[in-house]
């Protein structure tokens, strides 16, 4: 960029205002590219917090079905087999 500016140079006394354009352009483009980058970062950030929440309710779910099949099977289970 500095090489183009420099050969603008050539052409134009004063560069400066093209400077100050190209200097605000490429940062909003920076903070354009920070900005979408943060909120991909929040998006996957909520969307795993949810699927690790799903997996605790399952798995909490899963232990109470366990623990309500062995007390049925503890009073259904023949004496011969205790």
């Amino acid at each position: 960029m500095d090489a183009l500016i420099k050969e603008i140079g050539t052409y134009m006394k004063d560069t400066s205002p093209l400077e100050s354009h190209l200097e605000v352009f490429f940062d909003g483009a920076s903070n354009y590219a920070r900005t979408k980058l943060e909120s991909s970062h929040k998006v996957t950030r909520e969307v795993y917090e949810e699927s690790l929440s799903l997996a605790k309710d399952d798995l909490l779910l899963s232990k109470q079905k366990r623990r309500s099949m062995q007390k049925r099977w503890r009073v259904l289970k023949p004496r011969s087999f205790k």
